[in-house]
């Protein structure tokens, strides 16, 4: 939508990361997982998907989101800077899309490891449960 966000907005749920990019079909068929898992959630948990494309525009990628129908997850694209946080905190596993790399926070702020492959909407929903726990 064009809409600003931080991820403090999400603070007290717990929150699901996946680093994407439009060129991935990998990316895309996890991307399909997560919406399922996103829409089953309803506002119990956050979804974002970080574009890998730091030159990306707001307009390319909400233009991605809409025509692959991700609507419930919220999209944007990592500056520079935190491409390099991301690479820093995470190597370069974080920055490699076809393996399709996610993470999770738990409700209180705290992220959890780099996972990378496919996970079905069941197991995202399960680990976003127990992230809300901690």
């Amino acid at each position: 939508t064009g809409a600003t966000f931080t991820l403090a907005e999400s603070q007290g749920k717990p929150l699901y990361v996946e680093n994407f990019a439009t060129w991935c079909s990998n990316c895309r068929q996890q991307l399909g997982n997560v919406q399922t898992a996103a829409k089953a959630s309803g506002q119990q948990a956050t979804f974002v998907a970080l574009s890998v494309e730091t030159d990306l525009s707001a307009d390319k990628v909400a233009a991605y989101a809409k025509d692959q129908g991700f609507d419930n997850i919220r999209f944007a694209v990592m500056t520079p800077e935190v491409l390099s946080a991301m690479q820093a905190t995470y190597g370069t596993s974080a920055l490699n899309p076809p393996s399709t790399p996610h993470f999770y926070v738990n409700a209180d702020g705290q992220a959890g490891p780099l996972a990378t492959g496919f996970e079905d909407a069941a197991r995202i929903q399960s680990a976003l449960t127990d992230a809300g726990r901690n």
